[in-house]
């Protein structure tokens, strides 16, 4: 499918002060408005069928927040919002030997959210530092009665068109310092997540990644998490290193499942994926990052992350990246800087093939990147010249759309003005 036309509007109205009224730091509030229009069209391609598929969005809103002065040991925080989505997607089909059909793939649908969030730092003796923070959201989810309402009867007998929820979040983050060279912080949160409009409500939006038909569910229930996290910072003249590792349990997670018992819409489509909700999902990995200053003007960088996560059966859950790290060597002097950088990936086989997934090779290429700067009397001028994948390396990242590879050898070079 192509672009047959695509137009946004956004309005925003923004109010900010600071000021001296005893209790209060800072306010800020806004009002805005976003109008989406885009249309996709294949008029111009030869296909089994043609087809046209408008879709709009709408939303409107407002906020306030307040910036407390500080309060012997606290910082508080105190923001309001409201805002209303309004969303509908249309497709056209004109079969060769018939008559057009009309469905709507996002049925016209409403949601209202009114929430507040109160956030608070806190000292406490022996440089302990506890931040908390606490968000309640009150929503109305409305389909519209008629067309799309009627599509998902089919599936779904009897469902309300209107539900309203409450959700809400609360996290406590504990940070202390040890030996003045650490600092340890240990964070526990519990937080809600609605189901989008397209897990609720979507008809047939095929998705080309897994080659599958989506179905919404109007039963979902709302995600919830338990996350917990546990990091330690270092630091002295020249070292700076953190490590985090952590934890979270997303009960009423929300997955969609092949239904064989429903045909496929698009063709060539592998089938038909229903969203439910599972018992359980699980999440856990590392963060690492660190500076060595070897010298004045040459750094030693590195960053590794990771993370794995499977569901209630110990099924691999989709769309979660391999295990990463990029290692720079980084010079700076003067007007001139360089940097030699490796970025290396393990290989991800723990893949979802409920999704499709395939395993993804790990790989390990270099980039060569070179600066020079200089300052006139109207600006600053930057000259910017490198090669990536030196090697010539054939390789993707496992979330790449479609497996597609990653550009091999290539140069770049950029020149900037700032003033």
């Amino acid at each position: 499918m192509d672009v047959g036309k695509a137009r946004a509007s956004m309005y925003a109205l923004t109010y900010i002060r600071h000021t001296d009224v005893s209790w209060l730091r800072s306010f800020e509030a806004k009002v805005y408005a976003n109008e989406v229009y885009h249309q996709m069209d294949d008029s111009q391609r030869e296909v089994l069928m043609h087809m046209d598929m408008p879709g709009w969005s709408n939303t409107y809103g407002a906020y306030a927040e307040a910036k407390i002065k500080n309060q012997k040991n606290h910082k508080l925080q105190v923001r309001t919002d409201l805002y209303h989505n309004r969303v509908l997607a249309e497709m056209v089909m004109y079969p060769n030997d018939g008559t057009s059909m009309y469905m709507q793939t996002w049925p016209s649908s409403h949601r209202t959210v009114a929430g507040m969030y109160v956030g608070d730092d806190i000292k406490l003796p022996n440089r302990i530092k506890v931040n908390l923070n606490a968000r309640l959201d009150a929503s109305s989810t409305t389909i519209e009665e008629g067309f799309g309402k009627d599509q998902l009867e089919v599936f779904y007998s009897s469902f309300n068109s209107s539900s309203q929820k409450i959700t809400k979040s609360f996290n406590v983050t504990v940070s202390k310092p040890f030996f003045n060279n650490f600092i340890f912080t240990l964070h526990g949160g519990y937080g809600e997540r609605l189901p989008t409009n397209a897990e609720l409500f979507g008809f047939y939006l095929f998705n080309r990644q897994d080659n599958h038909d989506y179905l919404g569910n109007p039963y979902l229930r709302a995600e919830k998490s338990l996350a917990s996290d546990f990091g330690v910072e270092f630091f002295n003249g020249w070292v700076e290193m953190t490590g985090t590792v952590f934890y979270q349990h997303a009960p009423n997670y929300i997955l969609a499942y092949v239904d064989t018992d429903v045909d496929a819409m698009t063709p060539g489509a592998s089938g038909v994926k229903v969203y439910e909700n599972i018992s359980y999902a699980n999440f856990w990995g590392v963060e690492f990052a660190a500076l060595v200053a070897l010298t004045s003007y040459l750094q030693l960088i590195t960053n590794f992350k990771g993370t794995r996560a499977e569901a209630f059966n110990r099924e691999p859950l989709p769309f979660i990246p391999a295990f990463k790290n990029v290692t720079s060597l980084r010079y700076k002097k003067n007007k001139l800087s360089g940097q030699m950088e490796w970025e290396g990936a393990f290989a991800q086989t723990h893949v979802s093939s409920n999704f499709g997934e395939k395993n993804t090779p790990g790989y390990s290429i270099f980039n060569i990147r070179t600066g020079y700067s200089m300052n006139s009397k109207i600006g600053e001028w930057s000259f910017g010249l490198g090669i990536e994948n030196l090697t010539n390396k054939y390789y993707r990242e496992h979330l790449d759309w479609g497996g597609i590879p990653r550009p091999g050898r290539n140069f770049y070079c950029s020149l900037e003005f700032t003033f």
